[in-house]
């Protein structure tokens, strides 16, 4: 296998489009034609890390945060990540980032931890907005089902958990060719009635290149009919944070057991909330403060996050329990979601390591 079709697997549910703008996932050193034999995944990528990848032999090295996150002004050996990178090069390893398209993805960060603790009902905290499209395409009935299928070959027509989503309706086409025009059907010169069908679909925008494509390439027309309307609608597929419930309420003591228990944690920060008992809770890892406001309005009894600043811990006190549960640990879960999901599509063909080392640069003084 290359990098490039391991890289291809993860942007399927994590596409690189879906990251926020200031963020740099992707490939982060290497060539996407190399041939991969051991895979080595972990959150952060140091000299440690590395260390440990080089013991398993791993040429392709997946990571969480990006190494390479901020441009690189200049490679001096002496500075440790410039000393990294020439030891990754060095050794001919690739690396590869999924960061916050992963955390947007319903397959990833958030909603790892969300399966993990055993909640219910999961759905996303604050989806992705302005990022779909809606497509008109005119057709020769005739042609439907091709156009159709190759678009929705090329990611079209998903809404949530739904594939394949259309709607289509029958009319009267009109069109005049002119001298220096090829058409399918009617007269040059003549004015022409066609019956057509109308073919309606939702995209993703970052699709919209292949979608076109898609459609030029299998309809009969010279020049298709193309509408491309930009939505407001939210993107049920991706987004921040996590909504969901427990089977039962949970006493506080219990709900921090089970964090603890599930996370691995020797400690947390909280603010006290209003309920005695949790049932419905969010979930951000990594810094989700921001969606505070949104855990508030969605009636949460609790909301789990990092890197939580004190003032959003007085905006929270005695409304909802917010928990920071540090940055490291919210995370993880995350990073062993995808380990499982790349051995159980791969384990056949390459061998998967998970990394063994904490990268947490945060101690606890006991």
């Amino acid at each position: 296998m290359t990098v490039k079709e391991i890289c291809k697997h993860i942007e399927s549910f994590a596409p690189l489009s879906a990251s926020l703008k200031y963020d740099n996932p992707g490939l982060q050193i290497g060539n996407d034609n190399d041939q991969v034999q051991k895979v080595f995944i972990c959150l952060d990528l140091n000299s440690e890390t590395l260390n440990e990848a080089l013991q398993k032999n791993a040429n392709l090295i997946i990571t969480h945060h990006p190494l390479i996150f901020e441009p690189l002004n200049k490679l001096n050996f002496i500075n440790p990540k410039s000393n990294l990178i020439k030891e990754i090069i060095k050794n001919n390893i690739n690396v590869y980032s999924a960061h916050t398209n992963l955390d947007a993805s319903k397959q990833g960060i958030s909603f790892a931890a969300a399966k993990l603790l055993g909640l219910k009902n999961i759905k996303i905290l604050k989806n992705y907005s302005e990022n779909l499209i809606k497509f008109t395409v005119f057709t020769p009935k005739e042609y439907t089902d091709k156009v159709l299928n190759a678009v929705f070959e090329a990611n079209a027509g998903i809404i949530g958990d739904y594939k394949k989503c259309s709607f289509r309706t029958t009319g009267i086409g009109t069109f005049e060719p002119e001298e220096n025009a090829n058409p399918f059907v009617g007269e040059k010169k003549s004015f022409n009635e066609v019956s057509e069908e109308k073919l309606e679909f939702i995209a993703y925008r970052w699709d919209v290149n292949n979608i076109l494509n898609a459609i030029y390439n299998n309809h009969p027309y010279e020049e298709p009919a193309i509408d491309i309307i930009p939505l407001n609608n939210d993107n049920l597929n991706y987004g921040f944070g996590v909504l969901g419930e427990f089977e039962k309420e949970l006493s506080f003591d219990e709900f921090a057991n089970l964090l603890i228990d599930k996370l691995k944690l020797a400690n947390f920060r909280y603010t006290q909330g209003q309920s005695k008992n949790i049932k419905k809770i969010a979930y951000c890892g990594g810094s989700g403060s921001d969606l505070l406001k949104d855990a508030i309005q969605n009636n949460c009894d609790a909301f789990v996050t990092a890197d939580v600043k004190y003032h959003s811990f007085q905006d929270a006190e005695n409304i909802l329990y917010l928990i920071d549960a540090g940055h490291y640990e919210t995370e993880f879960p995350g990073v062993i979601y995808l380990y499982d999901l790349l051995k159980n599509n791969f384990e056949s063909k390459i061998q998967i390591y998970l990394s063994n080392k904490s990268t947490n640069p945060i101690k606890f003084y006991k």
